[in-house]
Parts: structure tokens; sequence; C-alpha cells
């Protein structure tokens, strides 16, 4: 926990810059949670007033309602997704170009250990990684606690036991997900390092593509990247 703590830290330094458009798409995530809630507090009036009174005023006003939550629903949704993915992209920039400068101050010899390839991958492919983790994961989090404080809210308002009873079941539903999450983490590391081993096999042997062919090693070659 605390090396994950330590990490976030770092990667704090990188969302700094880009925390004012963090703020504004985070707000954004708050009115996408709040039109998710009102869509399904308006629900119930379509059942009772529509279909079981047969009220014709609320025939035209409902879906008129609907119309809207889900237009501005749809204009939060926008916000949020472009200003998150705007300030991912940048910050990946900025995390690519500290780790380039990086790699021009280290030793020779740390580059005579290191295959060419594998420092690809942590350039390319990690860092996109980072990216992903930015706008997909860190705001899954924020989007989807916003969303189970919105709906909890209309399950209490409409029924106080079943609100209740959610909660209660709340941290079964929790353990697997953890327990999940600590397997895709694992998982995720494991690829990372095929991912270097991938790009050190591929640069040494479209480098080395003539001895390849002279000793006819290219269904070899096949068999080893498959």
């Amino acid at each position: 926990m605390r090396h994950e703590i330590r990490i976030f830290g770092r990667l704090l330094r990188y969302i700094k810059p880009y925390m004012g458009q963090m703020i504004i798409a985070t707000l954004a995530m708050v009115g996408v949670a709040a039109t998710t809630a009102l869509s399904a507090l308006i629900i119930k009036n379509v059942l009772d007033d529509v279909f079981l009174a047969g009220d014709r005023k609320m025939l035209v006003l409902i879906p008129l309602a609907i119309l809207v939550i889900y237009l501005f629903k749809g204009i939060f949704r926008y916000v949020r997704v472009y200003l998150m993915s705007r300030a991912g992209v940048k910050m990946v920039q900025d995390i690519r170009n500290a780790l380039y400068e990086h790699l021009h101050r280290l030793s020779l010899s740390f580059f005579t250990d290191t295959p060419t390839g594998v420092l690809m991958s942590r350039v390319t492919f990690d860092v996109n990684l980072v990216q992903t983790a930015i706008t997909e994961a860190l705001v899954g989090v924020f989007r989807d606690a916003f969303m189970v404080v919105g709906l909890a809210c209309v399950v209490f308002y409409r029924n106080a036991q079943l609100g209740l009873l959610a909660v209660v079941g709340l941290p079964v539903a929790f353990y697997p997900l953890v327990a999940f999450g600590r397997r895709m983490k694992r998982a995720s590391r494991r690829s990372q390092e095929q991912m270097g081993n991938l790009s050190k096999l591929m640069q040494e042997r479209i480098s080395g593509a003539g001895l390849v062919k002279a000793f006819g090693a290219e269904e070899r070659e096949l068999n080893r990247f498959q």
C-alpha cells in the first residue's frame, strides 16, 4: 500500500499542471451521476402517472423531461471525456519527455546491460498504460462513486428499507472486486514484461535480418515470436 501511495505521489507531480481541466471534468462527472440518478427517479413517475393513472398531461411532460435529462447527460459526458482525454495525452507527453531526458543521463553500462527493445517498450507501451490509468481507471473510480451515491439517494428516497439492504450488501460485493483487482495488477505486470521481451526480440531480429536469412532460421524465429 505504501508503494502505491509513493507512486501516486510521483504521478501527482504530472497531474498538477492540468488540475483545472480535471476539476471541470470531475464536475461534469457529478453532472452525469446526477442526471443518471434523475433518470432513475423519473421511472416511477412513468409507471405510476402514465401507465397506471393514465395522466395525459404527464404523458407529454415526462418524455420531454427524459429528453432534457439525456441531453444534459450527453453534454456532461462529452465534457468529461474530452477534458480527461486531453489532460491524459498531455500528461503522457510530459512523462515520456521526462523519461527520454532521464535516459540520456544514464551511464553507458546501463545501456550495455539493458536491451534496446526493452527500453523502447518502456518509453512507448508502458507510458501509454499511465494514460489509461489516468483517463480510465482513476476517472472510473470517481465516476462510479458519484453514480453509487446518486442512485443510493434515489433508493433511500423511494424505499429506506431497500436502501439499508443495499448498503449492507455493499461489502460483500466489494471483496471479490478487490481480489480480482490484485490478480489484474499481477497480470498487467507480466504483460508489461512480455511486451518488453517482444520489443527486444523484434529489435534484435529486424536489425539482424541478414543473419536470419543467411542461416535459414525464418521458421524458428517465427515460432519464437509466436
